[in-house]
């Protein structure tokens, strides 16, 4: 499925360079996707791009100075033809706040290497989903579960609470998912990842936001 996978924590940590292909590779469905792939040694990053478009080489997009650049999948409405584009603008001028100026259902990931900082992000309502493991100072994350089992055989374990809601209430909550160890990034996150391995787990939009907001008048 076209989308995105990577890893937030050290380049050099045993087994990361060699677990993105190892992740990006279940994603390749079929033979006309295209893949790319991102790695920033300073910032801990390594993210990999699959694309259902085989005339487009999926990977990020840069501003004019080459120092911001995102990779967006999914749909997302930026005020721009092009979302990267209108997301890197909006981001030069609101900074994190550009996030909620965004609709549509998408998830995606930005680098700034002026702050030297990159950023994991969805849609305010979470319809994009991006899955999450947490290891050992590092975040894996990917569009697919399957991306996340292939490099930890171990968390193919079920979970038991998300089952029993996934046949209760069709499908799990609270962000849990079917695996033990693997959740999903919560709606409406910007999740932000510094060059000193600090990862801040920021949320940009609240239904709160519109529920308190001055009534209309008759």
């Amino acid at each position: 499925m076209p989308g995105i996978t990577g890893i937030f924590g050290p380049v050099h940590a045993e087994g990361n360079l060699a677990a993105l292909p190892q992740m990006t590779r279940p994603m390749l469905r079929e033979g006309f996707y295209s893949s790319g792939d991102y790695v920033n040694r300073e910032l801990g990053l390594l993210v990999g791009f699959v694309s259902a478009d085989p005339a487009r080489s999926p990977k990020l997009t840069w501003d004019d100075s080459g120092e911001i650049g995102c990779f967006i999948s999914g749909e997302a409405i930026t005020g721009s033809t092009d979302a990267e584009i209108g997301l890197v603008n909006l981001y030069e001028k609101l900074g994190l706040d550009a996030f909620e100026k965004l609709n549509g259902w998408f998830s995606g990931v930005l680098v700034d290497l002026r702050q030297r900082q990159a950023v994991l992000f969805n849609d305010r309502y979470g319809l994009n989903r991006i899955y999450v493991h947490e290891q050992d100072g590092r975040l894996f994350f990917s569009s697919e579960a399957k991306s996340l089992l292939a490099v930890f055989p171990k968390l193919r374990k079920l979970d038991a609470r998300g089952l029993a809601e996934w046949f209760s209430c069709g499908c799990p909550l609270e962000n849990r998912t079917l695996f033990r160890g693997i959740s999903l990034l919560p709606a409406a996150s910007a999740w932000i990842f510094t060059a000193n391995g600090v990862l801040k787990k920021k949320r940009y939009f609240h239904p709160s936001m519109w529920e308190n907001q001055p009534d209309l008048s008759p």
